[in-house]
């Protein structure tokens, strides 16, 4: 696993001039604003993020250094790279990073897609406190294709709730704490059984909470693609090899809808039917 040493802080630090490189590939936050910059020059990949750090790491090397700004807390550094740069730093050496949670149900670990909002976090963390699965990931789930499986790889990440969420927590009775120091319970890999795309909407009288349907592998590529996270795309053979992961991924892990009703109030039935249609190999 890659390691992090913090360096000396820099005023400078996090900051990219782009038009000195000819590759700068951006990140835009959920609004579409730029939020952090990569490049590579020289063999290093850099990830700057504004006002916060500088990351470097090579492609076969051990450490990323990172670079702080003289106003950055240490614990924010981190905690960046957890979620960030170390994800991104395993896709550029052959692994893949889905924008997804997850949590472990039997002996398999099952990922949540959405976008940021839908509620993939705080459903992961449901199923831990209400349903006993152990949650594996809180915002990126890295994996690797391998000949037998598709693995996902234990990487440190700390749950981040929604303060709303977090309070809804507090009143159920859970000692599960909103956050975390950095952490995963397992430490060696773990099949992936099942990805499930999340979509919110009104439920019919009658029906269960959370309905799960299965999408063939031609739904399922685009749905799950979107919500790949890669370090740049430009880079034809690296972006190649990632299409043909996750033309893999699709025809190998079967993969469903969940649609649910929106609203905390609704988390611990969505959860059990979660964990119950899972536990049995739906």
């Amino acid at each position: 696993m890659l390691r992090l040493t913090i360096v000396e802080p820099s005023a400078q630090a996090g900051e990219a001039t782009l038009a000195a490189y000819a590759d700068v590939y951006i990140w835009r936050d959920i609004v579409g604003r730029p939020c952090a910059y990569g490049h590579t020059v020289g063999g290093l990949h850099w990830i700057h993020w504004p006002r916060l750090a500088s990351y470097c790491f090579d492609g076969s090397g051990t450490e990323v250094i990172a670079v702080p700004t003289t106003s950055s807390r240490e614990d924010a550094v981190v905690d960046t790279f957890h979620r960030m740069v170390l994800p991104l730093a395993l896709q550029i050496r052959g692994r893949e990073a889905l924008h997804a949670s997850a949590v472990m149900i039997g002996d398999g670990v099952v990922g949540f897609c959405a976008t940021s909002g839908i509620g993939k976090s705080t459903l992961a963390y449901a199923l831990d406190c209400f349903s006993a699965c152990p949650q594996w990931s809180d915002d990126v789930l890295v994996f690797e294709v391998t000949s037998e499986s598709i693995r996902a790889i234990p990487l440190p990440f700390s749950p981040r709730l929604a303060p709303e969420a977090a309070a809804a927590f507090r009143g159920t009775g859970s000692d599960r704490p909103a956050t975390r120091p950095a952490q995963n319970r397992s430490e060696t890999p773990a099949d992936i059984v099942a990805l499930c795309l999340l979509a919110r909407r009104a439920s019919r009288r009658g029906e269960a909470p959370g309905q799960i349907v299965h999408l063939s592998p031609k739904r399922a590529f685009p749905a799950v693609l979107a919500h790949a996270h890669c370090f740049s795309l430009l880079d034809a053979e690296r972006k190649k090899r990632m299409i043909d992961h996750y033309l893999e991924l699709v025809d190998r892990v079967p993969v469903f809808e969940i649609s649910f009703e929106p609203g905390l109030e609704h988390l611990p039935s969505l959860a059990l039917r979660v964990a119950e249609a899972f536990a049995r190999g739906r």
